[in-house]
């Protein structure tokens, strides 16, 4: 039987996902599961594309929210305007598994790009994805639900890495730091000196060659004068004026 788009809920509902919810998107269907006593969110994403005679699936994705942290977040992106403009400022997630699951995944499966032409040949990747949740996506969820284990993570990871493990939309940076604050980690310090000092650098790096005035250069000034603002008294005991960075 040829796969319609009529039958991929069907197909991904045969997935076994304790406690969640299946919910469709534009071109994904979520898992989604709800902490009502905190207000935190978790889900795990299947995206799909639409290919010749078939569809093409991904892999799994998972994304725990805290909604304490962004609840915090919220006015000071909005004032900065770190959403963006083309985003309402409704937050889907504050960490996801990349890069923490990925390094690790057996991605072969997924490489060969395999069109799914019917329901019957979506059974080895129905496996496949059933591998990936209760391997890697669950244990996931189970693992960073928790944010002190969030900053611990936060506290070794290299900074490309911080940039994708949390939510890169707005300023990671800012999110990053506010977890280890929050949670009185013993990396916050050195950990905000990093994250403010590299923006700085890369702030001063895109207005010489796109100038001032470009819109790319002006969202990473926001980012700083955001730090700036809330992260004022920490970033002072590091030895950083607020100053310095309009004087290059």
């Amino acid at each position: 039987m040829a796969l319609e788009k009529s039958d991929i809920k069907t197909c991904l509902g045969s997935l076994k996902v304790r406690d969640y919810k299946l919910k469709h998107n534009v071109s994904s269907y979520d898992f989604k599961k709800l902490n009502k006593e905190t207000g935190d969110r978790y889900h795990i994403t299947i995206n799909y594309d639409k290919a010749y005679n078939g569809y093409q699936f991904y892999e799994p994705v998972s994304f725990v929210l805290f909604s304490e942290i962004e609840d915090i977040l919220r006015p000071l992106y909005k004032k900065y305007n770190l959403y963006g403009e083309l985003f309402d400022g409704e937050v889907t997630h504050t960490v996801c598994d990349v890069p923490i699951n990925y390094s690790s995944m057996n991605h072969d499966y997924f490489r060969i790009n395999k069109t799914i032409e019917s329901v019957e040949a979506f059974e080895p990747l129905r496996q496949e994805m059933q591998r990936i949740i209760d391997d890697y996506s669950l244990p996931f969820i189970d693992k960073y639900s928790n944010l002190e284990n969030v900053a611990d993570e936060i506290s070794r990871l290299k900074l490309e890495d911080v940039c994708r493990f949390v939510n890169s939309l707005g300023a990671p940076r800012i999110r990053a730091a506010l977890i280890l604050k929050m949670t009185r980690h013993l990396s916050y310090k050195r950990r905000l000196n990093e994250f403010y000092d590299s923006l700085c650098k890369f702030y001063i790096c895109i207005k010489k060659e796109y100038g001032e005035n470009e819109r790319y250069v002006k969202s990473y000034q926001n980012m700083i004068l955001a730090m700036n603002e809330f992260f004022c008294e920490d970033l002072e005991s590091l030895g950083f004026r607020f100053d310095h960075i309009w004087e290059k």
